[in-house]
């Protein structure tokens, strides 16, 4: 008995690391995997050449390819197709700014400086974000202003992110 409910949390748990895109209900992400050529149901095989089986493995594999193209191999009812698909750069963020891990920021929107969207928000195309605000949900809406200890502490966490980018780029050798 132990043994089949340990079997069920795990099928519950893989589903939703899964790379298998599901029925998508909020119009934004409806949009943004049409552009794409995505469909619910299929499942991402592949990021560059190497194999992928979590959400979180596509996004480190497309981490530093802004603007480059890269193959996604895709499985839709069972059979593999290639896909190649341009990462945008987002330049459109103010200062201390810091974008959370799976949102998805639309062409033409801009962020304000020490402003912080939340992970797995949609920020709209064309969106204007202003300064020092936290946003969330899908479509991304202002949910409160930042206090200022609050953007200070964004300043040193982007800071951070930015010295260790220079470290691990002057210090880490391929393999």
């Amino acid at each position: 008995m132990q043994i089949e409910a340990v079997k069920a949390a795990y099928r519950r748990y893989a589903r939703i690391y899964d790379t298998v895109f599901g029925p998508v209900l909020q119009p934004g992400r409806r949009a943004l995997l049409e552009a794409l050529n995505l469909k619910p149901g299929d499942r991402v095989l592949e990021v560059g050449g190497k194999p992928v089986r979590t959400f979180g493995e596509i996004a480190s594999a497309l981490r530093g390819r802004a603007d480059q193209p890269i193959v996604f191999k895709i499985e839709r009812d069972g059979k593999p197709f290639d896909l190649t698909i341009t990462p945008m750069r987002v330049d459109g963020a103010g200062e201390g700014a810091l974008i959370g891990i799976n949102s998805v920021v639309m062409n033409g929107a801009r962020i304000g400086a020490h402003s912080l969207i939340g992970a797995n928000t949609l920020i709209a195309e064309g969106k204007e974000i202003p300064e020092g605000v936290l946003v969330l949900g899908s479509p991304g809406k202002i949910v409160r202003e930042l206090k200022q200890q609050e953007k200070d502490f964004l300043l040193q966490i982007a800071q951070g992110y930015i010295d260790r980018a220079r470290f691990y780029r002057e210090n880490l050798k391929p393999m």
